[in-house]
C-alpha cells in the first residue's frame, strides 16, 4: 500500500492528509489558529494534487484508484471535519454537537454525489459549494 505514495499526486494528497489531521489535533486542543493554517495548507495540497494527477503521464489504473480515495477523504476531512470542530470550539455550548454532526453529514453528503456523479463537462462540481470549498477541478478525474 505504501508504495502507492511513491507517485508524486497521491504523496501530495497523503501530506495533505497529514495537516488535516495535525489541524483537528490543533483545534480540538485550542490552537485554532495553528488548525486553521493547517487545514489551508491541506486545501492547497488538494488543489496542486489535481494539477500534478493531471500532468503526470502513465500513471496506472490502481495508482488513480488510490489517489481517488485518498482525495475523497481529504476533501471530507478538511471541507466538512475541520470547519465543524473549528465551529464547535468557538461556539461552546451543548446544542453545537448536532449541528457538527450536521455539517460532516453535509461534506460526505456531497462527496458521495459527486463521486457518483461526477464533474461537469470542464471538470468542475456544480452546485453550491461547501464552507471553505471552492467548485474546484478534481484532477484524479480528469486524467
Amino acid at each position: 500500500m505504501i508504495a502507492f505514495l511513491s507517485d508524486r499526486a497521491n504523496a501530495l494528497i497523503a501530506l495533505g492528509i497529514l495537516c488535516s489531521g495535525a489541524a483537528i489535533g490543533f483545534v480540538v486542543r485550542g490552537y485554532q489558529e495553528a488548525g486553521i493554517a493547517l487545514g489551508l495548507r491541506a486545501i492547497i495540497a488538494d488543489d496542486v494534487y489535481g494539477e500534478i494527477a493531471r500532468r503526470t503521464k502513465n500513471r496506472t489504473a490502481a495508482t488513480k484508484a488510490i489517489g481517488k480515495a485518498l482525495d475523497a477523504f481529504s476533501d471530507l476531512i478538511f471541507g466538512s471535519v475541520i470547519p465543524a470542530n473549528c465551529h464547535r470550539i468557538f461556539h461552546r455550548f451543548a446544542s453545537i454537537c448536532g449541528i457538527q454532526a450536521f455539517v460532516i453529514l453535509i461534506g460526505a453528503l456531497r462527496l458521495a454525489y459527486f463521486d457518483y456523479f461526477g464533474l461537469d463537462h470542464r471538470g468542475y462540481s456544480t452546485g453550491l459549494p461547501f464552507l471553505l470549498r471552492s467548485a474546484s477541478a478534481r484532477g484524479d478525474l480528469a486524467s
